[in-house]
């Protein structure tokens, strides 16, 4: 390499360290996910997952890396209906929903320019995935409350998954750092990220898999690997 990139390169480093010194330590963010699923999973499922992401993380000596969590739920199937409680009391209407969900638990790595207002990063994942059905029983009677029943979960599975994304920051609010403060303690910025995950093979339902034959449960069990595109939109927050 040349001598002068060389140099280039060292004092960039240094500047980014440096300037990683004085930088909040913790992020939490709270993002709308969409999951798109791939390949034969969505083949099998015929949908796509939507939900809600959580991540926090913590920067060790204010570096530019970064190791967090990541936890989120999205739901892939879902079906509804009304019936008579019995046919004893037919006047008492309940609801039974079906639901098809995921849960997303993950350790995370992140590198990250600490400075600036628009700030991109990429990071590596690796977590679990929850797949499970549950039908809920609530009453349908009173239209502005739907009180629980019971419930309970037809069918689970947990997969390992793990992979990599990026995305971008962008700052719309910063504090005004109090006298002697040598950084801002607290910003607000936008984030937008999205990240590809490979998931080992699982068993699961998908919407109208649970059929009720003569007094009897008849489970439609699908199998494959669990990919999937996590797609987020939401608000990250620095202190």
């Amino acid at each position: 390499m040349n001598p002068h990139m060389h140099k280039f390169f060292v004092l960039l480093v240094v500047a980014l360290a440096t300037a990683a010194g004085s930088q909040p330590r913790f992020q939490g963010s709270l993002h709308l996910a969409s999951g798109l699923l791939q390949g034969e999973f969505k083949e099998n499922t015929g949908n796509d997952g939507f939900g809600l992401t959580g991540e926090f993380f913590y920067s060790p000596s204010r570096s530019l890396f970064s190791i967090g969590v990541s936890a989120g739920f999205l739901i892939y199937g879902m079906e509804s209906r009304r019936q008579p409680l019995s046919s004893e009391f037919p006047d008492f209407t309940i609801k039974v929903s079906t639901d098809n969900s995921m849960l997303l638990a993950q350790l995370v790595l992140r590198l990250q320019n600490p400075t600036g207002r628009i700030r991109p990063y990429v990071e590596g994942v690796a977590g679990l995935n929850y797949l499970y059905t549950e039908t809920r029983i609530e009453n349908a009677d009173d239209w502005y409350e739907n009180d629980r029943i019971a419930s309970k979960v037809d069918f689970d599975d947990t997969a390992f998954n793990y992979g990599a994304g990026g995305g971008l920051q962008w700052d719309v609010y910063t504090a005004t750092p109090r006298e002697g403060q040598e950084y801002h303690p607290l910003s607000v910025a936008l984030d937008f990220q999205a990240k590809y995950l490979i998931g080992e093979q699982a068993r699961y339902l998908k919407k109208g898999s649970v059929h009720r034959v003569n007094g009897q449960v008849l489970y439609d069990v699908k199998e494959s690997k669990t990919d999937l595109v996590l797609i987020q939109i939401g608000a990250a927050v620095r202190f």
